[in-house]
Formats: C-alpha cells, sequence, structure tokens
C-alpha cells in the first residue's frame, strides 16, 4: 500500500507510524481506516491508473519531463481524488499536519 500512497503524493512522514507505543484503540481505528481506504472506490482507480504502464515508464515520464498524456491526466485525477479521501478524517496516528 505504501509505494501506492507515495504515488498519490502522500508525504512519507504522514505514512509512517509514529515510533511512541499507542493504545490499541487507537491502533484499531487507524487499522480500519486504512482497511476503508484500500477498499474505496478511489483506489481501485489508483492502482488502475498506476498498472497502465511500467513503474519504469511512470519513473521515464517525470524524467523527461513528459506532461498531458492521457495516461498521465488519468494518473493524476486519480492521485488527487486518493490525496483528498487520504485527508479525510485521518487518524492522528497518521499525522496531522503536512511537513516540508
Amino acid at each position: 500500500m505504501r509505494p501506492l500512497l507515495l504515488v498519490a503524493k502522500v508525504t512519507a512522514n504522514q505514512i509512517n507510524v509514529r515510533t511512541d507505543a499507542p493504545k490499541t484503540a487507537t491502533l484499531n481505528k487507524a487499522f480500519d481506516w486504512l482497511h476503508d481506504i484500500k477498499l474505496s472506490y478511489q483506489w481501485e482507480v489508483l492502482k488502475n491508473a498506476w498498472a497502465l504502464l511500467p513503474e519504469e515508464t511512470w519513473k521515464r515520464y517525470t524524467a523527461f519531463g513528459f506532461e498531458g498524456l492521457a495516461e498521465q491526466i488519468i494518473l493524476e485525477s486519480a492521485q488527487k481524488d486518493l490525496l483528498a479521501l487520504w485527508k479525510t478524517d485521518r487518524p492522528h496516528i497518521f499525522g496531522t499536519k503536512k511537513k516540508c
């Protein structure tokens, strides 16, 4: 799940779980929330958009500065939708603010 969350432009510090020992109830809530994300329509769209091309091709598009290709437009739309879902009711264990 982590690689696709990074593709969706979720920051790494929001994906990494805090290192202190959270309560079991907090972990359960976080797991349920993540599970709901994985079962969401937005996740399926992102997963299918990413699967359109091999990862190496996506990297080449970025490296060579290609923009506006149909598959890129599909992926960007899926990224925005998943990122919006990620920001909705996110448990505090995943961080509350975007750090630069």
